[in-house]
């Protein structure tokens, strides 16, 4: 019965969402073209109960014009939750409480949990119509405001718990991984990135792209560029708690993070150095406007850029989805605002063209010892060798 009232929900939901699109989705992205999406701050329709309604209106839309926008992704970006009750103030001022106990004080707050249940009930149907989905915790959404990684993640929204079975990905944990898809003949990977990656997690990110260099990568991560289209600088350390630094961020408090980046500090540890990734799409700056540019890395291969906040000023009755487009080439990539009740803006879409982009490659093999990678080139060689037909002489008949 429970089943059957879910099914009949779906198809009311399916049915208002047919009723309300009134552009062509198809209209927007064009032959051999292919998008992912991205909420950029769904905070506002979180917390609140009837608003939490237009969030499930706006997946379901995107499940309902899966095909017409030949869409690949959809991630999760920006802020969630409302602030816990319990801050990591009460640790850094009064030294009263451990981290433990503080965690779980957050963790036990009834409507701070309540705000992420909401969240995993109102995004269900992606999974149900087997869109590979991606979430990046921000600010509020860690405990205590601390961005410790013990979070409520793996509680109602883990890799395993969001992803279809019909998803080939890869992760390091529940904060960071990546789906496997294709479009034609080309190959992408797309990464969800947690806040301010740390080491650990870049590390994992460039072994990925050294095992694949026969796919393009987008990103998505919730803070790259500010409003100015400026990558946000790389903090400086002063003390185990406090960061310093010229961005808007440097007031957060953060414990256990194990040297987290941003910005500039991510692209010079790991995004300079890796030739195949077309696209950054982030979330914190101080505008709806979607700002849109592109940076050079060392081998002079251009990466676009993508940020955009829908939590501030976008005066719609839903919440606005992020569509961004990729060419046939890759050399492509434009983004628009998107609602349930009149499809792709057009009016809002920005364009930026990549001149010189990555050149994909074979896969190689890798082995976890480089003694153990060249012994296992010398023997595929040899076995190549020996299993090549030679042309032999004439048989006489």
């Amino acid at each position: 019965m429970k089943k059957l009232l879910s099914a009949i929900l779906l198809i009311t939901v399916i049915a208002s969402v047919l009723c309300l699109t009134v552009f062509a989705s198809d209209v927007f992205v064009g032959e051999d073209e292919f998008t992912i999406a991205s909420f950029n701050g769904i905070n506002t329709y979180i917390k609140n109960d009837k608003k939490t309604e237009d969030l499930e209106l706006a997946a379901t839309w995107l499940a309902v014009e899966k095909d017409n926008l030949n869409l690949k992704y959809v991630s999760f970006l920006g802020q969630i939750a409302s602030k816990c009750q319990y801050t990591a103030n009460e640790i850094i001022t009064q030294q009263k409480l451990t981290l433990d106990t503080l965690i779980q004080l957050s963790l036990d707050d009834p409507d701070w949990n309540k705000q992420y249940k909401k969240f995993a009930q109102a995004t269900s149907i992606l999974k149900d119509m087997d869109i590979p989905m991606g979430v990046s915790l921000s600010v509020y959404d860690y405990v205590s405001s601390s961005y410790d990684r013990s979070n409520l993640a793996s509680a109602h929204f883990g890799v395993k718990d969001i992803m279809p079975e019909t998803t080939y990905y890869d992760y390091l944990d529940d904060n960071n991984y990546c789906v496997f898809v294709n479009n034609n003949d080309t190959k992408y990977i797309i990464f969800q990135l947690e806040l301010f990656p740390r080491a650990a997690t870049l590390d994992w990110f460039k072994k990925t792209m050294e095992s694949n260099p026969d796919r393009y990568a987008i990103v998505c991560t919730s803070s790259f560029i500010d409003q100015n289209g400026e990558m946000y600088t790389m903090w400086d350390w002063n003390d185990g708690f406090s960061l310093t630094g010229t961005t808007e961020l440097k007031s957060y408090r953060i414990t256990h993070l194990g040297t987290p980046r941003d910005g500039e500090g991510v692209w010079e540890y790991a995004f300079d150095g890796c030739d195949n990734i077309l696209a950054i799409i982030s979330s914190h700056v101080k505008t709806s406007d979607i700002i849109a540019t592109k940076f050079k890395n060392s081998n002079g291969i251009e990466v676009a850029a993508i940020a955009a906040n829908a939590d501030i000023g976008r005066n719609v009755m839903a919440p606005s989805v992020l569509i961004t487009k990729f060419s046939k080439d890759n050399k492509e990539i434009t983004c628009a605002w998107a609602e349930a009740e009149v499809g792709v803006d057009e009016s809002t879409a920005v364009t930026i063209k990549l001149n010189k982009i990555g050149t994909l490659s074979e896969t190689v093999l890798t082995l976890p010892f480089p003694r153990l990678q060249r012994r296992a080139t010398v023997i595929i060689k040899l076995i190549y060798l020996d299993m090549r037909v030679i042309p032999s002489a004439p048989t006489q008949i």
